[in-house]
């Protein structure tokens, strides 16, 4: 007796072929933007380690627990960095990080999409720009006469915030001249503390610098009274660090028109 063999019609095997292709349309962009904010949270990452971990070795080494006293910040010769002897400057941060090149201010003529216009004019490709070894490009706006909080460092610590004095702001693009160059996607902002750390703006400890016991509701927190991130970008590195280094707002229409 002979078997009945079941098989595909060729209709059947199109129709599957079109279900396969339009699930493959519909989804591969979402794991492409996933894999895309994966690798930029990454980068963010060891950026702000490598950071931090520079200047707490630099500190270690000129025998200071101040920032203000290392040699980095006063190779400044002038009250800031964009106005002081930036050649001195230079060579103490090669001491510190492994550089591929370093312009001094307005020397730098690439990456002017992730320029930030400050409300003093100018902007932040103007500033002092180091591109690190792996690519990650640094510009540093710092001075030798920081802002000090108006709170006492016992008064910080038991808001538990780390930030007396604030030497100044380092704005990182994690993939360099790479597109999509845009704020809250490879552009980030952090400050740099006495203590030799680098906390992102509008963060905890920047709005406990600036508000004090009011931080969480003041206009210097990423989420105080709006959600900032989404507004300007440049908070975005606060908003992922307190999420636990996971980019939550590629939802956003703006955002997700920077890819």
């Amino acid at each position: 007796m002979k078997k009945n063999k079941s098989a595909f019609t060729l209709a059947e095997v199109l129709v599957t072929l079109v279900i396969i292709g339009v699930v493959a349309a519909l989804t591969v962009p979402s794991v492409q933007l996933y894999v895309r904010d994966v690798q930029y949270v990454n980068s963010l990452k060891k950026f702000y380690a490598n950071t931090n971990q520079a200047f707490k070795l630099r500190m270690s080494k000129d025998g200071v627990t101040d920032f203000r006293r290392s040699a980095i910040i006063e190779s400044i010769s002038g009250t800031n960095l964009n106005s002081g002897n930036q050649s001195r400057f230079s060579n103490e941060m090669r001491k510190a990080f492994k550089t591929i090149a370093i312009f001094e201010k307005g020397q730098y003529g690439g990456n002017k999409a992730c320029a930030y216009q400050y409300e003093s004019g100018g902007t932040n490709n103007d500033n002092y720009t180091v591109i690190l070894a792996d690519g990650t490009i640094m510009r540093l706006d710092l001075t030798t006469q920081p802002q000090e909080s108006a709170l006492t460092m016992t008064e910080i610590r038991a808001l538990t915030g780390h930030m007396k004095y604030l030497l100044g702001t380092i704005d990182v693009d994690v993939n360099g001249d790479n597109p999509p160059n845009k704020w809250g996607l490879d552009c980030y902002r952090f400050v740099l503390a006495q203590d030799g750390m680098i906390y992102p703006y509008m963060g905890k400890d920047y709005a406990i610098f600036k508000a004090g016991s009011g931080w969480e509701s003041s206009q210097y927190y990423w989420n105080g009274s709006y959600d900032e991130c989404l507004v300007e970008g440049l908070s975005c590195a606060a908003r992922i660090m307190h999420d636990e280094w996971v980019m939550t707002y590629r939802s956003s229409k703006k955002l997700k028109s920077n890819q």
